[in-house]
């Protein structure tokens, strides 16, 4: 049985008992530790080894469970807060927001273009009820766009 990393566990013969020796290395003192234990059989060294071995995975599963717990008790607040919020919703169909601005600006897609501001592309024929939707169609034209400011400039 042998581990490697910082500490090594290594079991040897021993007359007719079996002795462990379990050798940790500190690189910051540069000092070897050796611990030594005399045990009457083998299977004492690994039930000794399974005891620390399984202790080590129930600490590491209860830190786990712990800090899952810890997350979700700070979680939980800012789930309660989102349904508390005010809904403002949609009278034509199933929208639903928390915020007002949202609802009046999905408003637009059940009004009729006559009703509405539309935002007009210079250069084509596109028409938008949106001013943001107008700037990014309007990338399509930048060439255009420059060659119509640098003729103004002249």
């Amino acid at each position: 049985m042998e581990e490697n990393g910082s500490g090594s566990v290594m079991p040897f013969e021993d007359t007719e008992m079996k002795s462990f020796v379990d050798k940790s290395y500190n690189p910051e003192t540069n000092n070897m530790f050796i611990k030594s234990e005399v045990y009457q059989s083998a299977s004492e060294i690994e039930m000794e080894y399974t005891n620390d071995h399984t202790k080590l995975i129930e600490d590491a599963a209860e830190t786990r469970v712990a800090k899952q717990k810890e997350d979700l008790s700070k979680c939980i607040p800012i789930h309660q807060r989102s349904l508390e919020r005010k809904s403002y919703d949609c009278s034509f169909c199933s929208y639903k927001t928390h915020r007002k601005s949202n609802l009046n600006s999905h408003m637009l897609i059940h009004k009729d273009a006559s009703e509405v501001t539309t935002y007009d592309c210079n250069f084509c024929s596109y028409k938008t009820k949106r001013k943001g939707p107008l700037k990014i169609h309007m990338l399509i034209h930048k060439d255009a766009s420059e060659d119509v400011k640098t003729e103004q400039n002249q």
